[in-house]
């Protein structure tokens, strides 16, 4: 590879990272090469050669351009949890790509601070385990919605919640909100303190509840 052939790719991909993807191999097994289309696009990484996708500051700095190019890493960075953690944390979707974390509960956790579908990448075994799941909804209250209706104790949480006065459906009886999944979909609004929501509808709190 000759120097201005090199230095006319760098200057390519440092404009638009995905041509990677239309260069011959040689390019996209220089690192210098790669490192210049994962700074643009993280997604490039997609194209870089199974060498450096396994070189863990080229796979940083893709995910820290997009958390999403953390797919495409290679398999020895996949087990490195502070580079995975790191796409987790910059956005808990990516947790749809990382199916052999599906039991590791700080991983599902931390997704489901940006992530309310979170849990529905969970495995069966972190579902069952009440305390894990009730940490996921005290990191991201919308988290209830996603916890699979087969879970014997959903109910219990959201009565729980119910309870604290954290999110309480106004002007609804306890039957109405929690009758079925459905209505609870419906009914319970996520977003606002009980405070927040009277003052918001200039309603009076009496005896931890709400006055219509």
């Amino acid at each position: 590879m000759e120097l201005k052939q090199k230095n006319d790719a760098v200057k390519a991909v440092s404009k638009n990272g995905l041509k990677l993807g239309t260069m011959d191999e040689v390019y996209r097994d220089d690192a210098e090469v790669v490192m210049a289309a994962v700074k643009n696009n993280g997604m490039s990484l997609k194209y870089a050669s199974n060498r450096l996708r396994r070189v863990r500051n080229i796979v940083f700095t893709a995910i820290y351009q997009n958390p999403y190019a953390i797919q495409y890493a290679g398999p020895e960075i996949l087990s490195d949890r502070e580079i995975v953690m790191e796409a987790v944390k910059r956005n808990g979707a990516v947790i749809r790509c990382l199916g052999q974390y599906s039991n590791d509960d700080q991983m599902i956790w931390m997704s489901c601070i940006t992530f309310p579908y979170a849990l529905e990448y969970a495995s069966d075994n972190f579902l069952k385990n009440r305390d894990d799941v009730e940490i996921a909804v005290s990191l991201n209250p919308a988290v209830i919605r996603h916890i699979p209706s087969y879970c014997k104790w959903k109910k219990t949480i959201l009565e729980n919640r119910y309870k604290k006065d954290e999110y309480i459906p106004l002007g609804k009886s306890w039957d109405e909100v929690f009758g079925n999944d459905e209505e609870t979909e419906a009914n319970l609004p996520f977003g606002f303190s009980l405070p927040e929501y009277a003052e918001l509808e200039n309603l009076e709190i009496k005896n931890g509840g709400v006055c219509v």
